[in-house]
């Protein structure tokens, strides 16, 4: 991974295998499924002494009935990432099955509130299995630990934020999702299209490190 400009951000499958069972690393398994399944991908086979987290379920606001998902407040996601066995100078591995959108989206959230020693597994579970390395069901019992939210609001802009911010000549706004959502062909939402000014970019995981990109909380759905 020498290629990439942020590439302590990544972890290897090679590198992952070499780091299983040290206490210090954790490995979150945040595979996804809309009926709450994901749970149970995890309990059939995942990587040894990985834990489930959903990160809907625990680091987005609770009861929000427009499904927009927005990340919740610190306590709430401070709860979830220790009894997790995610602390203070852990360092964690993400991985999902979903070209890492979810871990991605787990990884943004715990910079949000400070924590700087996360990584996403490169190719995901997916790139684990090809390679024919092990899966457990064991259930881990992970040590419960302590984690200290410290915000970095930078990183994380309302749609307030964004409306302020367009037409600014500095500023480059990127959608992420598919080009056909982009272009208003499909999608899930009450309306079609993007917003105005706004480049297509599908899964920006490339953009992930650097330090002048922020996330729009809730995006396309709420604008």
């Amino acid at each position: 991974m020498t290629g990439f400009a942020r590439p302590e951000l990544l972890a290897s499958t090679e590198w992952l295998a070499d780091e299983l069972g040290r206490p210090d690393v954790r490995i979150v398994d945040v595979r996804w499924r809309p009926d709450g399944s994901g749970a149970s991908l995890h309990a059939a086979g995942h990587i040894p002494g990985a834990v489930h987290l959903d990160w809907a379920a625990d680091l987005a606001e609770a009861d929000d009935e427009r499904g927009l998902y927005l990340l919740a407040g610190p306590d709430r996601v401070a709860g979830a990432l220790e009894r997790a066995g995610v602390g203070d100078g852990t360092t964690v591995v993400l991985y999902d099955d979903t070209a890492s959108l979810y871990a991605a989206r787990t990884w943004w959230s715990l910079r949000v509130y400070g924590f700087e020693s996360a990584r996403i597994l490169d190719g995901g579970i997916v790139a684990w299995l090809a390679e024919g390395r092990p899966l457990s069901s064991a259930a881990p019992a992970p040590p419960r630990a302590t984690f200290t939210p410290r915000a970095q609001l930078r990183i994380r802009l309302t749609t307030s934020d964004v409306r302020a911010l367009l037409g600014s000549t500095d500023v480059l706004l990127v959608d992420a999702r598919a080009p056909a959502e982009y272009r208003g062909f499909e999608g899930n939402t009450k309306r079609l299209g993007h917003i105005p000014g706004a480049v297509n970019v599908p899964v920006v995981l490339t953009l992930m490190g650097h330090d002048d990109v922020a996330v729009y909380d809730g995006g396309w759905a709420e604008w």
